[in-house]
């Protein structure tokens, strides 16, 4: 990494230790406000809400800020029937219950660290308690997402970032996908990259319908790297469940990853607009299919960013080929004509961090001092490699961070 590079690199943590004073921070639980949904009434795009260990009710986020987790892992949201609309009798009259919501606006970034959207369901009003990404750029890491008969996570018109992240549709009636990435209304796709996760259908009852057992469901654009990605294995016997399907409009792009499916299933189902590298592939199926194969760019990181440690970040291409890495402060999303994948970063934050090449084998490093600053904590640094060498230029999933 050049003299420039690292001064760049100096300035933005700078920067960074000086906007926690500028932050408003809200916390939640430990003497704090009572609820998520609290917070975000009066938080302000740019702030963040800080949650201590507890069960929480689920919420909407129609704000860009930091929701983070004391201690990853510790909180939990649950759909909360106190919060259940008066007049309502069932999600028929009241179709938007069930689901936590977020909502980002435009121009506006939303960061989500170590939180965990538990299942819960009452039958008698058919409501179930997932995820909806409804707009906007929402950026989860280390965060969990488990349903019964619904998607975990759906992604719909919106952006979506994923690190270190678990997404389960659990044993149920319809074993719906774990993950599905739709479009909105408006036809607006969905979009998701996940790095470093774990995304999982456990199988049902009723298993007829082709999407059942899935554990990505691609009407969008899914882009996955080092991820296990397993479809259900059925009790009834039948044909397992794919570990992706690809749908009407849908693409992904899968890199150093794990696909399996369930017992006597396919890893795939409509492969056609799909791209994989390096991955793991178990089918037990007969008569199946599997996307094309082509070159793809790689990432994988050292961990979470750990203050005082070395930040490490190992990008993994074909030989001999010129990767920068960029890094900036904030999550985003851009697609261009010239990038093959798109632009992970807000550009406006952005700047590159090091340049080097992959060696025959096709890996390169590099690494990064993360100062032992208390500053920092849970401040964000995100990186994304691409690759030079090439038109259009091929881009990693994001990597990075909140620093804890």
């Amino acid at each position: 990494m050049n003299g420039l590079n690292r001064q760049c690199f100096s300035l933005a943590l700078s920067s960074l230790a000086a906007l926690a004073s500028a932050q408003s921070t809200h916390v939640v639980g430990g003497g704090g406000l009572p609820q998520i949904r609290d917070a975000l009434s009066v938080a302000q795009p740019g702030d963040t809400i800080l949650v201590h260990p507890g069960t929480y009710a689920h919420f909407a986020m129609n704000v860009g800020v930091t929701l983070r987790a004391v201690t990853p892992g510790t909180v939990q949201v649950l759909y909360d029937m106190a919060y259940w609309p008066p007049g309502c009798t069932n999600t028929s009259n009241c179709p938007g219950e069930g689901p936590t919501r977020f909502a980002i606006p435009t121009g506006q970034q939303a960061v989500i660290q170590g939180i965990r959207f538990q299942e819960g369901v009452n039958s008698s009003l058919s409501l179930t308690h997932s995820v909806f990404v409804d707009g906007g750029v929402a950026t989860f890491d280390q965060c969990v997402f488990r349903a019964y008969d619904a998607n975990a996570l759906y992604v719909s018109g919106a952006q979506v970032q994923l690190l270190r992240c678990t997404i389960q549709s659990l044993p149920s009636i319809f074993a719906r996908p774990a993950l599905g990435v739709g479009g909105a209304p408006s036809g607006a796709p969905g979009f998701v990259s996940a790095l470093d996760c774990t995304m999982q259908s456990q199988g049902g009852l009723i298993v007829a319908h082709q999407g059942y057992g899935v554990a990505v469901w691609a009407n969008g654009t899914f882009f996955g790297c080092r991820s296990t990605i397993q479809g259900a294995s059925h009790s009834s016997g039948a044909n397992g469940g794919k570990a992706v399907r690809n749908n009407t409009g849908g693409h992904f792009w899968i890199s150093d990853s794990t696909l399996v499916a369930g017992a006597g299933g396919c890893a795939f189902e409509n492969p056609g607009t799909g791209i994989i590298t390096r991955c793991v592939i178990s089918s037990s199926g007969t008569g199946c299919t599997s996307a094309a194969t082509a070159p793809l760019l790689g990432a994988q990181t050292s961990g979470p960013l750990l203050l005082g440690t070395t930040y490490s970040l190992l990008l993994r291409d074909v030989g001999n080929q010129v990767v920068v890495v960029f890094a900036g402060t904030q999550p985003g999303f851009l697609a261009l004509p010239e990038l093959a994948q798109p632009a992970l970063i807000d550009l406006s934050t952005a700047f590159p961090a090091w340049v080097g090449a992959t060696d025959a084998g096709g890996t390169m490093t590099a690494s990064w001092a993360i100062p032992a600053n208390p500053a920092l904590v849970g401040l964000g640094l995100w990186f994304q490699g691409i690759n030079a060498s090439v038109m259009p230029m091929r881009l990693s999933p994001l990597a990075g961070g909140l620093a804890i």
